[in-house]
């Protein structure tokens, strides 16, 4: 069966899944783009870490995608280790954050460094929840004896997704902070593209898990 015909008679958890999966690779890769423009022509060693860091963020990013593409269009249970990858990502955001909210500190903006300090509990907040959840969905697709009900299984997704979403809105916050100094500020602009793949992913997660109902 070609991809349109899987397309096709796809159900709506399907459907919804790929197309935030789609979203969440536009924002991923024109976020990145955005950052390696304002990172270029300059040589200093917080810019290179800086590009190093986001290279191997868009770099897992674009792994989520395929994974939940392939196993959302095919149907398969690939799709789940995008679950996985995404938690490697919040993992990696509590990391950037920390870096961010240290050099925050150590220039003396108190609101900066307070979203900074908020974004960091949610990303690793994030991270341990999502590492839960893909614990959760494994066991209920091993149908081991420690396999979480359908209805807690959902109910770890939910939590999950709103933890997202909540970094989602400091890093809005950040980014809003920014453009208003600085409307043409490409950082700005890129923590403001940044947010799509952090609810657009978890959304997909959400509907992918859906697919689980019996």
């Amino acid at each position: 069966m070609s991809i349109w015909n899987k397309l096709r008679y796809a159900n709506w958890k399907r459907l919804l899944a790929i197309v935030f999966s789609i979203i969440a690779l536009v924002g991923s890769i024109t976020g990145y783009a955005i950052t390696m423009i304002n990172s270029a022509g300059g040589g200093s060693l917080d810019k290179f870490t800086n590009m190093a860091l986001e290279t191997l963020s868009v770099i897992v990013m674009l792994l989520v995608a395929y994974y939940l593409l392939d196993g959302n269009v095919r149907n398969s249970n690939s799709a789940y280790r995008g679950v996985l990858s995404f938690v490697m990502i919040m993992a990696l955001n509590g990391v950037l954050d920390i870096l961010d909210c240290i050099i925050q500190i150590a220039a003396g903006g108190f609101l900066t460094v307070f979203f900074y300090s908020v974004s960091i509990i949610l990303a690793l907040a994030s991270a341990i929840t999502g590492f839960i959840l893909y614990r959760k969905i494994m066991a209920y697709l091993a149908g081991s004896y420690m396999a979480p009900a359908y209805k807690n299984l959902l109910g770890w997704t939910i939590s999950f997704v709103i933890i997202c979403v909540l970094y989602s809105l400091t890093v809005v916050g950040l980014s809003i902070e920014f453009l208003v100094m600085d409307p043409a500020s490409l950082y700005g602009w890129a923590a403001f593209v940044s947010v799509l793949p952090n609810i657009a992913f978890p959304l997909a997660i959400l509907f992918t898990t859906m697919r689980l109902a019996h």
